[in-house]
């Protein structure tokens, strides 16, 4: 069922986008609501179901050395082997996304990995889970994120882009009680900090400290919302492009062209058999029809393209972190 948000609604989904953590009153302030009513609002689009989480944005070059796209395509599947796979999955604790698709494949996630040897076992062993179900794989490693915003959908307006997320490994160290905050906030941002101290060894002022200081050293970039198009009344296209002659002059272009394109909620520069993956949001298949359109005009260089149509996602961290930690 699709919901119609009013100008107020739009309003706290865009400020919950640009910081989800975000106290109750100054969302209250933004959007010239009492306290209470802003909540009561915010409940109502959680319970509709357009909120479907409040995550931290983690710089995920702390954490690891890398990140790839895996494109799985499955056959043959009992409806017990597809629930156990989509298990496995939102269990592996190197897997950040996992969405189901139809198309030329069914099932699309990200992971993190530390080296190529690490990457190849993290795949042989999803694989291998599969077993002899899976028919297909691609694996898309990326290079730069060149646009991750959904404001879009809510706010017609064009996007404007920090500097491309490069993925490459920064040293850090973490000792146990960082590591139990962030496991706690990247999946529940609006988390009371003294619930977060009742999981480590400090008190809630240290709770506070410590979240200042990872945001300031960037560790913490950001708080946002995962919200569900499909509840918007929008369909979600994966679109995977080869491109010719893939210089930095033509990834300019690409990211301002994301950057400029509301609908485009996600665009990045991978390595494999295509090297670069959009997501697009679009009302029905006319609209993404003529958005496809526009794409190809604007960039001629493209040789070949597959689309898959995203069907449901079923986890979403910038970074994940063991249960254990959590």
């Amino acid at each position: 069922m699709n919901m119609k948000l009013d100008q107020t609604d739009k309003k706290i989904l865009f400020s919950l986008l640009k910081n989800s953590r975000m106290p109750v009153q100054q969302i209250a302030k933004e959007t010239h609501l009492s306290r209470e009513i802003a909540q009561y609002r915010m409940k109502k689009l959680e319970e509709s179901g357009i909120i479907k989480g409040y995550v931290t944005r983690i710089n995920q070059s702390f954490f690891c050395q890398g990140i790839a796209s895996l494109f799985l395509k499955v056959s043959n599947m009992t409806p017990q082997k597809h629930k156990d796979i989509l298990l496995f999955l939102q269990n592996h604790e190197s897997i950040n996304w996992i969405g189901e698709l139809c198309g030329n494949y069914d099932i699309t996630l990200s992971l993190l990995y530390h080296t190529p040897k690490d990457l190849s076992e993290k795949v042989s062993s999803i694989a291998n889970f599969i077993g002899k179900n899976l028919i297909e794989q691609q694996l898309a490693i990326y290079i730069a994120e060149l646009k991750f915003d959904r404001s879009g959908i809510i706010k017609k307006a064009a996007h404007h882009p920090n500097a491309p997320t490069v993925f490459n490994n920064q040293k850090r160290t973490f000792d146990h009680d960082d590591i139990i905050i962030l496991s706690i906030l990247s999946e529940n941002a609006r988390a009371k900090t003294v619930d977060i101290a009742q999981k480590t060894s400090v008190d809630e002022d240290a709770i506070r400290l410590r979240i200042k200081k990872l945001q300031k050293t960037q560790v913490i970039t950001g708080y946002t919302i995962i919200l569900d198009p499909t509840v918007l009344g929008y369909e979600s296209y994966y679109l995977l492009l080869s491109i010719e002659n893939l210089n930095k002059e033509l990834i300019s272009k690409i990211k301002y062209y994301a950057a400029n394109a509301p609908n485009v909620v996600f665009c990045v520069q991978t390595a494999g058999k295509h090297n670069v993956i959009l997501n697009i949001l679009a009302q029905d298949r006319r609209e993404f029809a003529k958005l496809l359109s526009e794409l190809r005009t604007a960039f001629p260089e493209i040789r070949n393209y597959e689309i898959n149509l995203g069907m449901q996602e079923h986890k979403e961290v910038f970074v994940p972190f063991s249960k254990r930690h959590s």
